[in-house]
């Protein structure tokens, strides 16, 4: 029978609530309200403009090269590719990225930018076009008012319940600095009772799949230490300050 822990403190945003509500592990919990005690922890450095401009480039460029008459896509719905040349430039992907980078489907950051783009309301598809929102119209050309909408749209809101508390804890373990965040997050996930296809703990690459689009959000802003796969598993002082951002929203 699980132990009936009450709920939890009032002072915390709804999102880290809700997580704290699905845990019965009491050593789980208190690890959850120790790391939210430094995730929301007043003070910590507000990001200056310059850091600012430079984290949601990516994102700047995107919404301009899109323009105010939009981008015909391909057959399959991805970027043209010269856009797609373009964009691994402004991605600075050149010498780290195998291949011509010409091919949305196979340039996985190029892919991640769009896609993320899309899912934080600035972006839209339609009759093969991609097209501004009104959102991406008002914030492409403000970058303090761009990182303010990415922030307000985390964590996404992913399909499935795993999805959304991997995205959670990412950002949760981000903000508080965590120096393994995909390694504690799957710990944390395992004692919440989830487990892999084949009843095995989680471990920090299904941890890292499970909170994808909070990665790659955070990857795009160049949130995260570079280890030998690119990725490392440490937050930026940027990644720190946009996780604080999004969890204070």
């Amino acid at each position: 029978m699980a132990a009936v822990l009450g709920p939890p403190p009032e002072h915390l945003p709804g999102p880290i609530a809700d997580l704290l509500e699905s845990v019965t592990d009491r050593m789980s919990r208190t690890r959850l309200l120790d790391l939210a005690a430094k995730a929301l922890a007043p003070g910590g450095d507000d990001p200056d403009p310059a850091t600012v401009k430079e984290a949601v480039g990516p994102y700047s460029w995107l919404l301009r090269h899109v323009g105010d008459d939009g981008i015909k896509l391909t057959g399959a719905g991805y970027l043209p590719p010269d856009s797609v040349r373009e964009a691994a430039e402004a991605l600075g992907l050149e010498g780290k990225w195998i291949g011509s980078a010409n091919r949305e489907s196979q340039t996985l950051p190029v892919l991640n930018l769009r896609e993320s783009a899309q899912r934080a309301g600035l972006l839209r598809k339609s009759k093969g076009r991609l097209l501004l929102t009104g959102a991406g119209r008002a914030v492409r050309d403000d970058p303090r008012a761009l990182w303010d909408h990415l922030a307000g749209r985390m964590p996404p809101a992913p399909r499935a319940e795993v999805e959304r508390w991997g995205c959670l804890l990412m950002f949760l373990l981000a903000a508080a600095g965590s120096r393994d965040v995909p390694g504690e997050a799957a710990e944390i996930l395992t004692a919440m009772g989830w487990r892999v296809g084949d009843g095995a703990p989680v471990d920090p690459m299904a941890a890292r799949d499970a909170a994808y689009e909070a990665w790659t959000a955070l990857d795009t802003l160049g949130g995260w230490k570079r280890g030998s796969f690119g990725r490392g598993s440490s937050p930026t002082k940027r990644g720190v300050a946009f996780a604080r951002a999004a969890l204070h929203r």
